[in-house]
């Protein structure tokens, strides 16, 4: 074990605070268990702390090469919402996902979400009300090549509808741009389009999950972790949770994001005033009873496990909560249901 970890930790690098450590980026096999061992270990913290940080910059040098080829700005999440949709007496971060549950908002609810910053996830391009911000990323292979193509209509044909200052998000896509597999950003968005990488978790380990997230949004996590990277496990939606905490916001409102139905809102009952979508369009082959991101067998750790870290993180510190709009959604049995202001 310590020839391991001699072979591991043989450069030093020095970031803020008390981490000292080097990961070489090559083990040799026979080295690799007993480094996972420590890895995974309390006390292989701060080597899983410097791996994560050690990523995080390798993916932001990949967002500032893209972001310089794409001729797009580099997200900076350090008070994103206050900057570039300015709302003096906003807080509060609605997502709107596109689960069954958006069909319960009612024209008071959209008030209250406008007041308020928000972001629309994917095929919320498809819903009339516009939010202060879209998140896109590429499509996942040719398969979905008619998911990119939809998306891509919408967004150019969205900015001619509103005068409403708009940012599109957009997860820096792989290495290979594949026209097929992007969404394409249309020139009059091109100047309000923010590329961003992503950190995911270094342990495989749950009990190790909760540490990892409290140095993530720690005052040195802030400090050391490049400000266009974020926290996501494969989850559009976590990425944009991560986004509202970084940037200030004091509660996370999930609107859509129900992960226990096959159906979208505008297949499900009061879908029908959506615009109309191409026959048999399907943006989910491979659907299931709960979402693919809260599905264990295809990730680390499902995006419930890690909402539920994030959620405790803040409820504990005080500096934010999160909450769900239905109480059909499969996340209110870990978040309390909003409480419109109309309810008060």
């Amino acid at each position: 074990m310590k020839a391991a970890a001699k072979e591991w930790v043989s450069r030093k690098m020095s970031w803020p605070g008390e981490i000292v450590v080097a990961v070489k980026e090559r083990v040799s096999l026979s080295t690799r268990k007993p480094l996972k061992s420590m890895l995974e270990s309390r006390s292989g913290a701060a080597l899983r702390a410097a791996r994560a940080v050690q990523l995080a910059h390798r993916d932001s040098l990949a967002v500032g090469r893209l972001a310089r080829q794409l001729d797009v700005s580099r997200l900076d999440y350090r008070n994103f919402f206050r900057i570039r949709h300015p709302k003096p007496s906003a807080s509060k971060l609605f997502i709107l996902g596109s689960g069954p549950s958006v069909n319960e908002l009612s024209p008071k609810n959209f008030e209250e979400i406008d007041s308020e910053w928000s972001v629309g996830i994917s095929h919320w391009l498809i819903h009339p009300f516009v939010p202060d911000a879209y998140s896109v990323e590429q499509a996942e292979d040719h398969r979905y090549s008619h998911v990119a193509k939809l998306l891509s209509d919408h967004l150019k044909n969205l900015t001619p509808l509103t005068l409403k200052p708009l940012s599109v998000l957009c997860l820096r896509p792989r290495e290979i741009l594949d026209a097929e597999t992007l969404i394409v950003i249309p020139k009059s968005l091109q100047s309000q389009t923010f590329l961003y990488g992503r950190i995911n978790p270094v342990t495989s380990n749950e009990s190790n999950l909760g540490d990892e997230t409290r140095f993530f949004f720690s005052p040195l996590g802030r400090r050391i972790f490049p400000s266009d990277s974020l926290l996501d496990n494969g989850s559009s939606v976590l990425r944009m949770v991560t986004l509202g905490i970084l940037s200030g916001c004091k509660e996370i409102v999930l609107a859509g994001v129900d992960l226990n139905s096959q159906r979208y809102f505008w297949e499900a009952d009061g879908g029908a005033d959506f615009p109309s979508l191409p026959q048999s369009y399907d943006p989910w082959l491979s659907r299931g009873a709960q979402h693919e991101t809260n599905i264990a067998s295809n990730r680390t750790f499902t995006f419930e496990q890690v909402i539920h870290e994030i959620a405790s993180l803040g409820e504990t510190s005080g500096r934010w909560k999160l909450s769900v709009t239905s109480s059909k959604s499969g996340l209110a049995r870990r978040l309390p249901r909003y409480v419109w202001r109309d309810e008060h």
